[in-house]
């Protein structure tokens, strides 16, 4: 299994026991996955890079790498908003909505919700006009 196979493995894993109800995961979890520390801890490394998850506890012994991982809001919303995993999960509502982008500004607590669909669609149109006039309602 290469790195990103792997990588998907583990946040699919985790999607799955956190919609159960286990939040935190150990290295006892992931042995159907990956039986290999060292690749492991590579992919766990990798994904907490990408802000995916959070590695609340890692200890090396002697006897391989011990860890308690969670699934962090962006991987959760990487999940459910990625091509790859979108097929993969329809049983469940989705908990981190792709629907709205929230933009604060400054001190004045301004906050905008713009649908972001719509927005996203609009600017990928073709059309050169409308990619004027989504920046100038922006």
């Amino acid at each position: 299994m290469d790195m990103d196979e792997l990588q998907n493995s583990i946040l699919e894993k985790m999607y799955l026991e956190y919609r159960n109800g286990n939040i935190g995961l150990q290295r006892k979890d992931f042995k159907d996955i990956e039986s290999n520390d060292q690749k492991l801890d590579s992919a766990f490394k990798n994904l907490k890079s990408n802000r995916y998850i959070e590695i609340k506890s890692r200890v090396h012994t002697a006897i391989g790498i011990f860890y308690i991982v969670t699934l962090s809001k962006i991987g959760m919303a990487f999940i459910e908003n990625s091509k790859h995993f979108k097929n993969k999960f329809q049983d469940f509502d989705p908990v981190i909505h792709d629907d709205d982008i929230i933009f604060g500004m400054g001190s004045e607590h301004v906050i905008t919700i713009l649908p972001f669909k719509r927005v996203y669609d609009e600017i990928n149109n073709k059309n050169p006009e409308n990619r004027i006039e989504i920046v100038k309602n922006v």
